[in-house]
């Protein structure tokens, strides 16, 4: 077997090294194979095959100077691997160009390109994305590998996806549609693609369709079992099913998307998976449970380091709890802290969150000058953000409020604008003063 040809078919199944050996298997096994110190025996060939989906024809030996070319290549796509597992995107932007000045070949740049093109994808530069993307796509067909072809179509309409063209979703049906014409069918590359359209459903507010997709997902990566992917499916799957006022099956989901990532022994991962049940409970009354989690969550993120992204978000989510519970005091003690770390880190969500939940605690005291200056904060925040669910509460809290202090027009003219959220009638981001012409004028 050729050096690189096991490790070519796990990257494309979207396979760590635990992953593809399984229970029957040894992670150094794999390594081994995949460097081409061991050659493996019938049986575990068999189960490469299978855990890959790749025919048995794909892993015959190549010719020689392949043999040399790989192991020249080895060390670079071994580098690529690393650093997208660990989600170091930004270094595989920087690692790029070096690694396309030493190749020629054909399939080693479309490969090169794709990993380009998911890293920015995963970091939201859209436009970079779908150029390096269409780029590797042709490639690909060009050298004639249907796999990688239908996994980059995958990420071009992600890429997509974030430019807002309305094509993303028909170019990641048709990518499906391609991907189940395969043989063998690779069912990770199918899993991946279903839970990208699912969250593209989830995007439109189009929750049953989500809920489907997300189901399919969670039905077509049963085979592989790759935890950490399940686990952010279920997690989806929760918010999905809250949307749709299911909260038993909510809690259920985000339970399992818990559970699933306390197996992988990734704490920041466990310690979002806490945050969502949390939050998702505080919302369904059960702050006694709610607490209990979103602590632990706090907990966590400090371990992990006293500063780190994240723990705005849990900040967050405990004050949202403490003020339901009227503990304002400590709610507004927690969401000015979680305000200081998003403004340390750059984290634009928390930084609205934080005075979404501050201008509620201003409201609740009757102060309503400060109350609107934080909700207009908030609401600019995700307006520029374009998140229209969060606009939506935000700006419907603030008519709540103003409705209590019987400014009814202001008040109305807030309900208005929550019902246009999402139509070309929607306000963008709005200046602080348009709040208090009524006000001002009594």
């Amino acid at each position: 077997m050729a050096p690189g040809s096991v490790r070519q078919a796990r990257l494309e199944a979207g396979l760590t090294l635990a992953q593809l050996a399984g229970a029957e298997l040894s992670r150094a096994a794999i390594h081994q194979i995949e460097h081409g110190r061991s050659r493996p025996s019938m049986r575990t060939l068999e189960h490469i095959v299978e855990r890959t989906g790749k025919p048995a024809s794909f892993f015959l030996a190549r010719t020689a100077a392949d043999l040399d070319h790989d192991r020249l290549s080895y060390a670079g796509f071994e580098e690529l691997d690393r650093l997208s597992l660990q989600g170091q995107h930004s270094r595989i932007l920087e690692l790029v160009p070096e690694l396309l000045a030493k190749t020629s070949d054909l399939g080693d740049r479309a490969f090169i390109l794709f990993h380009l093109g998911r890293s920015n994808v995963q970091l939201n530069h859209g436009e970079s994305a779908l150029e390096a993307l269409r780029e590797s796509l042709r490639l690909f067909v060009e050298a004639g590998d249907p796999w990688m072809t239908v996994a980059a179509m995958d990420q071009e309409a992600c890429a997509l996806y974030l430019l807002d063209d309305p094509s993303s979703v028909s170019r990641a049906e048709l990518a499906l549609e391609k991907c189940r014409r395969l043989e063998p069918m690779p069912p990770m590359l199918e899993s991946r693609i279903l839970g990208n359209l699912a969250s593209m459903h989830v995007a439109r507010r189009s929750w049953k369709k989500a809920v489907h997709f997300y189901e399919a997902c969670l039905t077509a990566a049963e085979p592989v079992r790759n935890l950490r992917h399940m686990a952010i499916v279920y997690d989806g799957l929760g918010m999905a099913y809250h949307r749709l006022g299911d909260n038993r099956r909510a809690v259920a989901a985000a339970n399992k998307s818990l559970a699933l990532y306390s197996m992988e022994a990734e704490s920041a991962a466990v310690a979002r998976a806490e945050n969502n049940l949390g939050d998702l409970l505080t919302r369904t009354g059960d702050y006694v449970g709610a607490e209990h989690h979103l602590v632990k969550s706090l907990h966590l993120c400090e371990q992990l380091g006293l500063d780190r992204r994240g723990k705005a978000y849990a900040l967050n989510s405990l004050a949202e709890l403490h003020f339901r519970r009227n503990r304002h005091g400590q709610a507004r003690r927690e969401a000015k802290e979680a305000q200081r770390l998003a403004a340390t880190t750059g984290e634009r969500i928390p930084l609205g969150m934080a005075a979404q939940i501050q201008a509620k605690i201003a409201a609740a005291a009757g102060d309503m000058d400060s109350a609107a200056e934080y909700f207009t904060i908030a609401i600019n925040v995700f307006a520029e953000l374009k998140l229209v669910d969060r606009q939506r509460e935000c700006r419907i809290e603030f008519g709540q409020a103003l409705e209590a202090a019987d400014r009814l027009h202001d008040a109305s003219r807030q309900w208005k604008a929550a019902a246009y959220l999402g139509t070309e009638l929607a306000p963008t981001v709005v200046p602080f003063e348009v709040y208090l012409t009524e006000s001002s004028a009594s």
